[in-house]
């Protein structure tokens, strides 16, 4: 695992990077705005997401943030574990 830095082409840079240097899954952890940007630069494929049997109130806001974009998702896959949820969902790209 290695760290690459986002240069002047942003998010598509880096993935073309890492896919010319052969390494062609990348796994993004990330916060929101990252989810959001690789979102809308069509570089996101797959969203795994924990849902915990908590109900909280507060003024939070999506799970991904940037620039509107609307991709539909398929489930592949969930789990469940004392009520916590472990989805995992594909864009069919």
């Amino acid at each position: 695992m290695f760290a690459v830095a986002v240069s002047e082409d942003g998010i598509p840079g880096v993935v073309a990077r890492l896919h010319d240097r052969g390494y062609h899954h990348v796994l993004a952890e990330g916060g929101p705005t990252l989810a959001g940007e690789l979102l809308s630069t069509g570089q996101f494929d797959e969203l795994c997401l924990t849902t915990s049997p908590l109900a909280v109130a507060g003024s939070g806001g999506r799970i991904l943030h940037g620039e509107p974009a609307t991709v539909p998702l398929r489930l592949a896959g969930l789990l469940e574990e004392d009520g916590t949820l472990l989805a995992r969902w594909h864009t069919g790209q």
